[in-house]
């Protein structure tokens, strides 16, 4: 509701934008006068959750959850419009899951296995 709420607002106020950066030119981007702009809502507003799952040391994991908002939006110059996409992710949450410490502790390199040339493939005894 809050989303709405907002883009509801943003139709209600004008942007002000140089015709230099209307034209798409990067050089003239802030040059000329200003146009006055409106912005509309064009379609619904997606919300998803998303989850991401970080190592966060020994037995420990870092929850971040996050809000993906995206909707589209119109834009209203004189003589053109156009329609783009407009996303977010807003953290919503973030905890660190906390795992009991075992008593020893080894970190093995994902990508190395060079660690097990330490054990003997021969038998010393023998010739």
């Amino acid at each position: 509701k809050d989303i709405l709420r907002e883009l509801e607002d943003i139709k209600r106020k004008e942007i002000k934008i140089s015709i230099g950066n209307i034209m798409g030119s990067q050089i003239f981007a802030d040059v000329g006068p200003h146009l006055n702009v409106n912005i509309q809502p064009a379609g619904s507003v997606d919300v998803n959750f998303t989850t991401e799952f970080i190592e966060a040391g020994i037995n420990q994991t870092r929850l971040k959850i996050y809000m993906a908002v995206s909707t589209k939006v119109q834009i209203i110059i004189p003589f053109a419009g156009n329609k783009i996409d407009v996303s977010a992710n807003i953290p919503v949450s973030e905890t660190i899951i906390v795992g009991d410490v075992p008593e020893s502790y080894i970190n093995v390199p994902k990508d190395n296995n060079d660690f097990l040339k330490v054990v003997p493939t021969k038998d010393p005894f023998k010739d």
